[in-house]
């Protein structure tokens, strides 16, 4: 009759590797591939800006113009209107916005920056971001309250459009594109939750 027996054992070490709050390869990886999830290669667009003409000529920057050349964002020539102390005036100028294009990469994010006329820049995101393996990670333990590992772990990036390899483009935005090419070590530290392992905003 030892067939209880190793059911009964079957069911403890599927429960064991199962367990979401024990440290191993498995959960870390889990947890920081959610994570990563919600992240990509990301750039500011520069965009929606408004610039005035200097000398007679379009205002620009070496990051609008390689987004130009790329038809992520178009230039259209306006009329700027200022007004101080009561007096109205005008001058040529130009208006840099987010093309169809562009659009397909859009991403609005609120660590964009904001633009010369007030307004908030948009991001233009690409790519997927995979946990590779877990290379180690400390043994669990309590900081302030809470349990902590700070783990070692590789990824790629995946599914990166063609325009971020543009040589123009990663002159003006010197974007890490390593991962892209190779799987690259990082650190990320995870804090044990009811349900399991997470990977918080911040530590602490």
């Amino acid at each position: 009759m030892r067939f209880p027996y190793i059911v009964l054992a079957a069911v403890l070490l599927l429960g064991s590797c199962s367990d979401p709050k024990k440290a191993s390869d498995s959960n870390f990886k889990k947890a920081i591939q959610a994570k990563l999830d919600k992240e990509s290669v990301c750039i500011t667009a520069m965009a929606p800006e408004k610039l005035a003409d200097v000398g007679g000529k379009h205002s620009s920057t070496p990051m609008i113009d390689s987004l130009v050349a790329l038809g992520m964002i178009a230039g259209h020539p306006i009329t700027i209107i200022d007004k101080d102390f009561g007096f109205t005036s005008s001058r040529p100028g130009i208006e840099y916005v987010i093309t169809e294009k562009g659009k397909q990469f859009e991403r609005a994010d609120k660590n964009a920056g904001m633009s010369l006329g007030g307004g908030s820049y948009t991001s233009l995101c690409s790519g997927k971001k995979e946990v590779v393996d877990i290379i180690r990670y400390s043994e669990p333990s309590a900081m302030m309250g809470q349990t902590i590992s700070q783990v070692t772990y590789t990824y790629k990036i995946t599914d990166l459009a063609s325009w971020m390899r543009d040589p123009a483009f990663l002159k003006a935005y010197p974007v890490d594109l390593r991962a892209a090419d190779a799987p690259v070590e990082a650190k990320m530290g995870l804090i044990l939750m009811s349900d399991g392992w997470r990977v918080p905003d911040s530590l602490f």
